[in-house]
């Protein structure tokens, strides 16, 4: 993150440019420099993209340095950084373009942004245009096209309804289907935050099953587990960089016990191999109990503290390093009266129904999904009719005009017969 004049600037989640909820950052102006207040923002968006600051990786002259410098370049780290993120699949939602209608700005065909009033655009004004969809002279679709981008377009043809768009990447998350006439895959839809996961021993927060045990094993590897309970209470009540409930004016917090599984996260089973940088262990009660602190700097969020939504206790989740009823997390859907006890509700409150029933109810037969996530079974009825035409009603129609031809044929020959004898 960003530190000038004494104080931090700007502040971003790292690797978080998919996330619904911790997507952002947050950049400030106190100065009347306004390119420079955009390397602030550039920098953060880093974060975003998952960069991590080039101190002592790399020189200090670009943009992922912790210190302002003004720099307008990203460094081979912060490349390398950005490609380990997308290979670890956190850029999924990169590969969907913006929906036109979404972009307000005046249209300049050639800049490579489907403006308003444009159809499509494939390219920059210097470069060729490579789309065979796309008019680059006028950003119209080529005769006979009905699409040029997009998740649901495929050889400039909007992609079979049912077809899958986005696939759930979570017990939490639901999957999306074109809808058959449109180029976009629906919004990214999922189950509604506070549902039960795992077993009933954790909940789903904004797509993703919060278990304890997940979060050990994405910091420490597979096979990383949550410590016991004494684990958290014993560290997070110090209120230092490997235990705490968060910071207030660049002080630690120290856990009240009712709130110590909210505050750093403490796991057991850990290899040593896929230890942070910074990490500790205490022996309590003979369980050896891993804590870890990133350093990622002032303005990026500790990726080590247990998330909110995490379930810690009976009915209860994190919320803001407070355990407190799982209410707060906002489930409020009965499916056994709306959706027939066939289904769940998304994050619209909706029903996805599971496979076998119809939305929006789930009170009649069909292929599941919901009215947001597009239809759930690719419509074959159109082929399928093509096919029984041919295979089946072509063939008969033929053999019935065959034998009708053949027929007045054969009495043509015995009425000659007869007139002869």
């Amino acid at each position: 993150g960003r530190s000038s004049y004494g104080g931090t600037i700007g502040m971003a989640f790292v690797s978080t440019v998919c996330s619904q909820v911790q997507g952002g950052s947050i950049s400030t102006l106190n100065h009347n420099n306004v390119l420079r207040h955009a390397t602030v923002v550039a920098h953060e968006l880093g974060h975003n993209l998952g960069m991590k600051h080039d101190d002592k990786r790399c020189p200090a002259s670009y943009i992922m340095h912790s210190t302002d410098n003004g720099s307008r370049n990203f460094s081979t780290c912060s490349a390398d950084d950005f490609e380990n993120l997308i290979l670890n699949g956190g850029g999924t939602c990169l590969r969907n373009p913006p929906r036109t209608s979404n972009v307000y700005k005046e249209p300049v065909c050639g800049n490579n942004v489907v403006d308003n009033n444009e159809e499509c655009d494939c390219c920059q004004q210097t470069q060729e245009c490579t789309n065979p969809c796309c008019d680059a002279a006028t950003c119209k679709l080529t005769p006979g096209s009905q699409c040029a981008q997009g998740l649901c377009c495929k050889n400039c043809k909007f992609k079979v309804a049912g077809t899958e768009c986005r696939p759930k990447m979570d017990f939490c998350d639901l999957p999306e289907y074109c809808n058959g006439s449109n180029a976009y895959c629906p919004d990214d839809v999922y189950i509604m935050n506070g549902y039960p996961c795992d077993n009933m021993k954790a909940y789903c927060y904004y797509g993703v099953c919060q278990s304890f045990d997940s979060q050990c094993e994405s910091i420490y590897g597979k096979g990383a587990r949550k410590a016991p309970d004494v684990c958290f209470e014993k560290a997070n009540i110090k209120g230092d960089r490997f235990g705490n409930c968060g910071m207030r004016g660049g002080v630690y917090k120290k856990c009240p016990v009712q709130h110590s599984l909210c505050g750093k996260l403490q796991c057991t089973s850990v290899s040593l191999q896929n230890l942070p940088a910074w990490s500790v262990v205490n022996n309590a009660s003979g369980v050896l109990c891993w804590s870890s602190d990133f350093d990622l700097g002032s303005d990026v969020p500790d990726p080590a503290q247990v998330h909110d939504g995490t379930a810690c206790g009976e009915k209860k989740a994190c919320v803001g390093f407070e355990c407190v009823d799982a209410s707060h997390l906002g489930y409020s859907c009965d499916v056994k009266q709306k959706c027939n006890d066939n289904g769940m509700c998304n994050n619209n409150g909706n029903c996805h129904c599971n496979s076998g029933w119809a939305p929006p109810f789930c009170n009649r037969s069909g292929y599941g999904g919901s009215v947001d996530s597009g239809p759930a079974h690719i419509d074959t009825s159109l082929r399928d009719g093509l096919l029984i035409f041919f295979f089946l009603v072509l063939p008969i129609v033929i053999v019935t005009v065959l034998a009708v031809i053949k027929r007045d044929a054969i009495k043509r020959k015995f009425c000659r017969k007869s007139r002869r004898q």
